[in-house]
């Protein structure tokens, strides 16, 4: 799924790296915000959720953690280190469904990223930027793949930086439509008909054989003006 996947295993023979792909017209472009950060993932430590808390707590901002809770790890896990930050202006909702999670995205003022494990891919930075959302993340995994810095998001290299991270993200030049403009370049170009981003470009004959409705969806909704 990323360049990154492949580094323990760099001899082997590989073809090509096939980004996820999402139907961008599940993810439609948003142009406005309602001013909160937006955690989105599993309540585990590797996803970082409790760094996210922290971050809200840092700065103030309101903060919406939504994600599962099933494994008696997940549980403990928030029970010591996310629990206890809860309250004012950072709430937890939960697990959410699609749609629920599509207007999460859309209205955030930025999504937030705080992983600590090399992530394959991280589909839910994609999904934040095709809704114009820039991303925070911690430099893990495929992130520097995923974020064009300054342009889609802001990258850090540890924790301890996302508020300034986020700051940066919320008052400077990261704007929603250039956000949203990134997944239409490669390496992500999640809205275009190729839809596994370098894929096509780079193994043509991997990808002959996929049907056009495993490819990508071609968006049907307006995009913003490129910036």
């Amino acid at each position: 799924m990323s360049d990154s996947q492949r580094s323990p295993l760099p001899d082997l023979n590989w073809l090509a790296t096939c980004h996820n792909a999402i139907a961008m017209d599940s993810y439609p472009f948003h142009p406005g915000n309602d001013g909160y950060l937006l955690f989105l993932g599993r309540m585990s430590p590797d996803k970082g959720a409790h760094h996210a808390a922290a971050l809200a707590r840092e700065t103030g901002l309101p903060m919406i953690l939504a994600g599962k809770m099933h494994d008696v790890e997940e549980r403990q896990h928030f029970a010591a280190n996310v629990e206890p930050l809860l309250g004012g202006n950072i709430e937890y909702v939960g697990e959410v469904s699609h749609d629920e999670k599509v207007r999460l995205l859309q209205h955030a003022r930025a999504t937030v990223f705080p992983i600590q494990w090399p992530e394959p891919f991280g589909l839910v930075m994609v999904e934040s930027m095709a809704c114009g959302t820039p991303v925070v993340a911690t430099r893990q995994g495929a992130v520097p793949e995923v974020i064009e810095q300054g342009r889609s998001g802001i990258i850090v290299d540890s924790p301890a930086e996302l508020a300034e991270a986020v700051q940066q993200a919320i008052t400077s030049s990261v704007s929603r439509p250039s956000v949203w403009w990134t997944t239409t370049s490669p390496p992500i170009s999640a809205c275009s008909n190729a839809g596994y981003g370098r894929t096509t470009s780079q193994a043509p004959a991997a990808t002959s054989t996929i049907p056009a409705s495993r490819t990508g969806v071609t968006s049907a909704f307006s995009t913003p003006n490129r910036p």
